[in-house]
């Protein structure tokens, strides 16, 4: 499936990109200052079969997502895959959705 992104979305996801294959240690002071939107972009990028182990083994990253995360109740599969990853709880209205897809 081809999504259209906005200019804004593929320079925000370009930097993403960038911020993850360079220098790590700073990518925790930047998910603090993501927006809702900005942070489902990084959840597209990190929930990929390259950058998942990062996810997974980096307990800073892992954690400032899981906080992030937690109060963020949009119908995204990514963010579903997270939340049930940290074991956040599903909200009604998430669950519904997906029971009808």
């Amino acid at each position: 499936m081809v999504v259209d992104e906005s200019g804004k979305d593929k320079l925000v996801k370009s930097f993403l990109r960038v911020c993850i294959n360079s220098e790590h240690k700073y990518l925790p002071k930047i998910i603090d200052n993501l927006d809702d939107n900005e942070l489902l972009m990084l959840l597209d990028i990190l929930v990929s079969e390259r950058n998942l182990p990062l996810l997974v083994r980096n307990r800073g990253i892992s954690q400032k997502v899981k906080v992030k995360i937690a109060n963020i109740n949009v119908q995204n599969i990514r963010l579903l895959f997270c939340k049930k990853m940290f074991n956040i709880e599903i909200t009604r209205m998430i669950k519904s959705f997906w029971r009808i897809r």
